[in-house]
Formats: C-alpha cells, structure tokens, sequence
C-alpha cells in the first residue's frame, strides 16, 4: 500500500478516507489503496472509482434515526447548566433528573454553605435568648498562664476584672507580651490566681460562657489552676463565638476577632471581650433580632 507523504496536498482528487466517502453518500467497495499522514496518524485512503454509494434508508428509518440521536443527546444534556457532556459525566439523581459531574460537586458546595450558615445563624440565634457572660484572657504566652482576665454581661457590663501574677514570671521574649503589653513589672502587687479563682468560679457557674477562641481560654484557665495547685473550675458551659462567626461566613479557617467585629483592639482582656459583644450583636442585627442602631453604650 502506496504511502503517500508531504501531507493532504499531495493526495490525488480520487483518494478519499471513509470520512469523506460518506459525507458525499459513497463507502469503499475494497481495500484501501493508499494512506498519508495527517500530523498525528496514518489515514487510510480508498479510490472513489470503485466506491459505491451508501445504501439508502427509509423515511421512517430516517426519523427513528433522528430520534435516537435527539435522546443521545438528551442523555447527555445536563438539566442545570444545559451543557452535553460525554456518558461517563452525567449523574442520574432521584426523578430522573441528569447532573453533570461539575454540577453536582457545584450543588453539593452550596448545599454544604447553606448548612453552615443555617448552622452558624442558630447558634446566634440561641444566645439571643440566654443570659449568657462573655470571657477573655491574655496569657504568659500559648501554653503559659493567665496575667489577664475580664468577664462581661451581654450589655456589655463588667462583672469582674483583673490582672493575675502568674506562678512563672513572663519570659522577656514572649510573644503574647508583644502583642498585649503586660509585663512583669505590672503584676508585681497583681493578686495572683489562687486569690481570684473563687470569684471567677462564682461568677461562671451555672451560665453560658461565651468566648472568641473558647478552646483557648478554657485551657488557660486549667493552666492556671494546675500551675497554682488549685482545682480546676467545674460546672462550665463553653461556647466558642469564633467558631460560630467562621460558620456564618462559610469559612474553613479561624477568622481573628478584628476582622470579625471590624475594631481594632489592643488585646486587653476587657476590651477583647467587648469586640467579642460586637461580633454577637452584628449577627443579631443581620438576623432581624435587634435594630441596627446600637443599644448599648460600649467602648
């Protein structure tokens, strides 16, 4: 079989591939005669001299035809973007309904969004009707003590506050006294944890204990017991506003208290638990639970 090269240009007017045979109603009657290369393959080429034409089909034969590709295409049409994608990508779902892959992974996302904001709403939603507290501290550094700490009511009242001397000095190269300023020299004549610890116990048991990073403040508190030889407080319901916000705002990462109540603070206990109300009342707001204006007078 002659190979015919230097590409389409060189292939005699009566040399066709089975392609172009059946675009003029012809198919070969015998074996290929020749083949040239079209880039990326070898096509096979027939003479139309010995072709003969395609058997006709009936008119019938030509609508059921017709109505087969339509479905075929139907098939393959996905009902949400209308796009038609190949066999392997649609989903058929519950009533009959075709999907393509990206669809569905698309409507999954935005089923998973929808349920966390839902989510992230309730929970704000619930702290509308408790008479919850807010809590905050600032630490010795991330698996150190308290050296801070400041309780406040959902009108933004304080209930307590203190500076705390921590059983272990504050290194001088701590981050945290970087970033909220509290140095030794400040918690010299501080009460120290195991003189406060009562009080705090008192003002917490029983309530709902809302904070921005409760994880982390809780573990503060135990630190703070163990290293004062003191019990660790008991009787305490922990929710974290931080991790409600971060479902409210479809995020997989924690968000910082700045950013989610728009104020910049300078990492003082008492002042961090007023952002933290902000945080709350905003939602409340964007939920319909109180009036935009602000109801209480906070710093």
């Amino acid at each position: 079989m002659e190979r015919i090269r230097g590409g389409w240009k060189n292939v005699p007017d009566n040399l066709k591939t089975k392609t172009m045979l059946d675009q003029i109603g012809m198919k070969p009657s015998g074996d290929p005669v020749a083949e040239v290369w079209s880039g990326h393959q070898w096509c096979k080429l027939y003479d139309t001299v010995v072709a003969v034409p395609k058997n006709r089909i009936s008119d019938k034969q030509q609508e059921a035809l017709e109505k087969a590709r339509a479905k075929a295409i139907a098939d393959r049409t996905c009902s949400h973007c209308d796009e038609v994608v190949s066999k392997n990508e649609i989903n058929i779902e519950v009533g009959g309904a075709r999907i393509c892959d990206w669809c569905k992974k698309h409507l999954v996302w935005e089923a998973e969004q929808k349920s966390m904001i839902s989510a992230g709403h309730e929970q704000f939603r619930c702290w509308f009707e408790q008479d919850f507290v807010i809590l905050d501290t600032e630490t010795t550094d991330l698996e150190g003590e308290i050296v801070e700490i400041s309780i406040i009511d959902r009108t933004g009242e304080t209930l307590f506050h203190s500076l705390v001397k921590p059983v272990h000095p504050v290194p001088d190269d701590s981050i945290a006294t970087e970033i909220h300023g509290i140095t030794n020299a400040e918690l010299e004549d501080a009460p120290t944890w195991a003189d406060i610890r009562d009080n705090v116990q008192g003002i917490l048991r029983g309530r709902e204990i809302l904070a921005f990073n409760a994880e982390f403040d809780l573990k503060m508190l135990n630190h703070s017991c163990d290293r004062s030889g003191m019990p660790r407080l008991d009787d305490l319901k922990w929710n974290c506003v931080m991790e409600a916000y971060r479902l409210t705002q479809c995020s997989e990462k924690w968000i910082s208290l700045a950013s989610a109540s728009g104020r910049v603070t300078a990492h003082r206990a008492t002042e961090d638990c007023q952002a933290t109300l902000t945080v709350i009342e905003n939602q409340w707001k964007a939920l319909g639970l109180i009036p935009s204006v602000k109801i209480n007078a906070t710093a």
